[in-house]
Order: C-alpha cells, then sequence, then structure tokens
C-alpha cells in the first residue's frame, strides 16, 4: 500500500514538474522532459523492483527504457548547446536585431516582420563576416527604395527569404533591380518573407492583397520566387511554421482551414505547441520526404493563385529557383503549369547551377547576391515585357 500511495506522489510531481517547465523552460523544454521522464521512469522502476524481479525480461526492458529518455535528454541538450553557441559543422552566427524583435506571430500568416523600422542583421561564419546589413519595413513589408508610391503600376513580389532579400540591403534585391530597370515606374508591394511559402502567398492574395491595390488603376504584375523547398511548406513540413494557413482540398475545391496546428481540442494544441520546441523533433521533421500528395496540394494553391489573379486581370509569372540544387526535380511543376497556361521562367536561362557560388552570398550561405538579383532582374524583364 505504502508503494502505491509513493507511486500516486511521483506521478503527481511528475506531472506538475512537466506543467510548470512548459510555461518556464520555453525552447529548450525537451531537455527537461526528457529527463523528468527518465527520472520518473527509474524511481518507479526502483519501487517495484521486488515484483519486476520475478519477470526478468519485463524488468530489464523496463529499466532499458529508462536509459533511452536519458539519452534523448542528453542529445536534446547537445542540439539546445549548438543552437546557442552556433553548429558544430558550419559555427554559422546570426545576430542583430534580427535575432531579437524583428519576427512576431500573425493570426493569418503564422509569423511576419515586427513593427515598423530598420533592422540589423548579421551573419558570421567563426570569425569571418558574412553579411551585416539592413532590413527597412514598412507597412509589414521589405521597404524597396526605388518604389515609386506616386505611380499608378505596381509589381507584386512573393515568395521566401530569395524575394525578400536576405543577407542584402534594400537596394540589392530582386525587386530593387526589376523596378531600376523598368525606369523607378512602378510602386512595388513586397510580400515575400523568411521561411515563406506559396502558402502565404495565397492566404494574402484572398485576405490582403486587394485593399492594398486598390489605388493602383493602372498596369499590375505578379511575380512569385518558387523554390523546390516550398512544397514541403506548403504541406506543413516546416518545423518554423506551425502556425502557418493550411489548405486543403474540401469538396473539391482548395480552401483555407486556419493553421496548421489548428485543433479544436486545447490538449491537442497544447501537444503540438511543446511538440514544435523540440530541436531533436525539428531535426527529424527537416528530414521527411516530399510526397505525390505534397506536390498536389502545391500545384493546388499554384493554380489557385494564378486563377484569382486571372479574375483580377494580373499577370501571374513564377520564376523557378532550378539552379540551387541540382536533385531538385521540376518536370511535374513545369509540365502541370503548361497544362494550365500558368507562365514561368526558369532562373538556370540565365544562372546554370554550375555558376552558383558567383552569384551566393558567400560559400556558407547560398542565398542570392545583389549581382544575382540584378542578372535575374534582367532576365525577368525580359521575358515578361516580350509577352
Amino acid at each position: 500500500m505504502k508503494r502505491v500511495i509513493f507511486f500516486i506522489c511521483i506521478t503527481l510531481i511528475f506531472l506538475l514538474a512537466i506543467k510548470l517547465s512548459v510555461r518556464i523552460l520555453h525552447e529548450y523544454i525537451w531537455v527537461w522532459i526528457y529527463a523528468f521522464i527518465f527520472f520518473y521512469t527509474i524511481t518507479i522502476s526502483l519501487i517495484f523492483k521486488k515484483k519486476y524481479l520475478k519477470f526478468g525480461a519485463l524488468h530489464f526492458s523496463f529499466v532499458m527504457t529508462t536509459f533511452v529518455f536519458m539519452a534523448f535528454s542528453i542529445y536534446e541538450g547537445y542540439l539546445v548547446y549548438n543552437s546557442l553557441h552556433g553548429s558544430s559543422t558550419s559555427g554559422l552566427k546570426r545576430g542583430g536585431g534580427y535575432t531579437s524583435n524583428y519576427f512576431k506571430p500573425d493570426t493569418l500568416l503564422g509569423y511576419g516582420p515586427d513593427k515598423d523600422g530598420i533592422y540589423t542583421s548579421i551573419e558570421c561564419e567563426k570569425n569571418d563576416t558574412i553579411y551585416n546589413v539592413s532590413y527597412t519595413i514598412k507597412n509589414h513589408h521589405r521597404l524597396t527604395p526605388n518604389s515609386n508610391d506616386s505611380s499608378k503600376n505596381c509589381i507584386l513580389f512573393f515568395g521566401c527569404s530569395f524575394a525578400f532579400g536576405e543577407g542584402l540591403n534594400d537596394n540589392e534585391t530582386l525587386p530593387y533591380y526589376y523596378n531600376e530597370i523598368d525606369s523607378n515606374r512602378n510602386a512595388i508591394l513586397n510580400y515575400a518573407f523568411h521561411g515563406y511559402g506559396p502558402h502565404q502567398m495565397l492566404a494574402n492574395i484572398e485576405y490582403r492583397v486587394s485593399d492594398d491595390i486598390k489605388n493602383y488603376s493602372g498596369k499590375k504584375i505578379a511575380i512569385y520566387s518558387a523554390l523546390y523547398a516550398h512544397i514541403k511548406r506548403s504541406a506543413g513540413k516546416a518545423d518554423w511554421d506551425k502556425r502557418g494557413p493550411n489548405y486543403q482540398m474540401v469538396d473539391g475545391e482548395l480552401k483555407y482551414t486556419g493553421s496548421f496546428d489548428y485543433s479544436k481540442y486545447y490538449y491537442t494544441r497544447v501537444i503540438k505547441e511543446v511538440q514544435s520546441r523540440s530541436l531533436l523533433y525539428k531535426m527529424l521533421i527537416n528530414n521527411i520526404q516530399i510526397t505525390n500528395d505534397d506536390k498536389e496540394q502545391y500545384l493546388e494553391i499554384l493554380k489557385k493563385t494564378n486563377k484569382i489573379f486571372k479574375e483580377k486581370n494580373i499577370p501571374f509569372y513564377i520564376l523557378i529557383n532550378d539552379n540551387v540544387d541540382k536533385n531538385d526535380d521540376f518536370n511535374f511543376l513545369t509540365t502541370e503549369l503548361k497544362k494550365y497556361a500558368i507562365n514561368y521562367i526558369f532562373v538556370s536561362d540565365a544562372i546554370s547551377s554550375n555558376d552558383i557560388k558567383k552569384y551566393a552570398i558567400s560559400k556558407y550561405d547560398n542565398h542570392p547576391n545583389g549581382l544575382c538579383n540584378k542578372v535575374v532582374a534582367e532576365l525577368l524583364y525580359k521575358r515578361i515585357h516580350s509577352h
């Protein structure tokens, strides 16, 4: 009887410790959760040791399970250490206002930039500075300095850090160079942001773009900078984007169904929230392969985007960054884009994958540099104006 009472007390203490750790420890909670489970299971093993000894294999399995959780705790701690001190393999670190007060939750898009302002972004490889730049945020978008806000024409850019201009100053981005080639005659609205995918593009188009462009009565163009990795993102397989907009087929139509982690059950939401804080979980989910269903979902998002723009008489172009990784297979995508008459342009028509190092920020970071954006902007301008 004493053992049972002690077991109940230990269980209550264990549950209370887990609950407190969820509230207090935030990002590094799983180091402690695994540790708590280890100490809890080892304690239970000792309490009922005599009883378990009758079943040698059972007792051995139970004890070994406790050490599995200890191993999880140690490895999670190792990942946490690396996240705080830079990767053990590359030493890549980021700093500046970009890491402290730059991101904020967004009820529709999952996350986005915080209030308007200028944010510094610094990336280093050990003792070498890769870049030290500033991002200007205005009206929740990245500012394009040569945007002609008095113009009746506007160009909309969508995508991730490639279109946003990761590691570049405001006057080195793709939207900036495009407008420069076009004699700065357009207002530029850059909806791209770090880690975004086509699902954020579609959510913006359905719920926000109409208000943003209502005062532009002239010519409009929409450009989406696509990466193969976006297929995972639109399927909810990006560890940083668990609150992003989730689009699913409902009664034969693609519809926004809330965020990826939405659940009407409170405890399910709590479990998902806690789960998303595990660095070990993030590492595993990043290795999840792209499925055919993911590709179909990605295509449906592009098709619906094109349909909406077509109804608004806005030409829509997809800029496919096919030179980033030689293993990326865009054949499935181009076949469908041709089928539905969706305009697309390959970056490799201007820059081959063999030259990618010349057009990357550094050998440690393959984001496009200013020269790359200038070359790609020229390609875009020629193709768009040849239609």
